[in-house]
């Protein structure tokens, strides 16, 4: 009999406790008890206030797919993406916000992204007058997929506005998974032009957005911040 290989990484310990404190924070204001997403998985709601804790993959898979449970169909990963701050990030968001402009932030965000624990993977590609920001989850499952990408894109617009101000706004965003029962949701947070079953989960930028030049540079705290985060990234390797 074939028996089924898991991919190791499964079980690596990588995963940022933030995101899975802001997803305890939203379940439990939409009326769910946070503990009972964590119980019997290893690591406590208490573990979750400490930044240098990591979860592992798995584990992680376990409680989202726990919170999709108890509130379904909702657009789960569009509020956990929403209520996220550049602080979120940890290290990387305090970077990203000395950076020169949004095209330095970009690269140097995708450079580092994994230092950030996150559980999607995202390119950055400039073409003529637009940026394309692509994301996939590799997880195996098709509901942490879509919490994943809908979470990363409500995410990149709070970072956006954070870092460039409350007119950043995508010019379109696409979706490979099929337009849901609460697609209004995907308006309200993402805009107008949202489509489905799309090759790639895709945001796409107005380039000019790139240029901007970004209220709190500081190219000597960068040099400083950027050491730290490759030490950070080193850690993690």
């Amino acid at each position: 009999m074939q028996m089924k290989v898991i991919d190791p990484t499964f079980e690596l310990a990588l995963v940022s406790p933030f995101l899975l404190q802001t997803l305890a924070e939203v379940a439990q204001q939409k009326g769910v008890n946070p503990e009972t997403l964590c119980r019997g998985l290893g690591f406590a709601l208490e573990d979750l206030q400490d930044p240098a804790h990591r979860i592992s993959y798995r584990q992680a898979v376990a409680m989202i797919q726990r919170a999709l449970k108890a509130l379904p169909n909702r657009g789960l990963g569009l509020w956990v993406g929403a209520q996220n701050v550049l602080g979120t990030l940890g290290l990387l968001g305090h970077v990203l916000s000395l950076c020169k402009n949004l095209r330095d932030a970009f690269e140097l965000g995708i450079r580092h992204q994994h230092t950030s624990g996150g559980i999607a993977v995202s390119s950055v590609e400039e073409a003529a007058d637009r940026v394309f920001v692509d994301v996939e989850c590799r997880l195996p499952f098709a509901d942490v997929q879509v919490f994943a990408v809908e979470e990363f894109f409500a995410s990149l617009l709070v970072y956006g506005r954070a870092l460039v101000g409350a007119d950043f706004k995508p010019m379109a965003v696409e979706f490979v998974h099929a337009a849901p029962d609460y697609r209004a949701e995907y308006h309200h947070w993402l805009g107008p032009d949202v489509q489905f079953g799309c090759l790639q989960n895709r945001m796409v930028i107005a380039a000019h957005w790139l240029d901007v030049c970004l209220p709190n540079h500081h190219s000597l705290a960068l040099r400083q911040a950027v050491k730290l985060l490759d030490l950070e990234a080193a850690q993690i390797h």
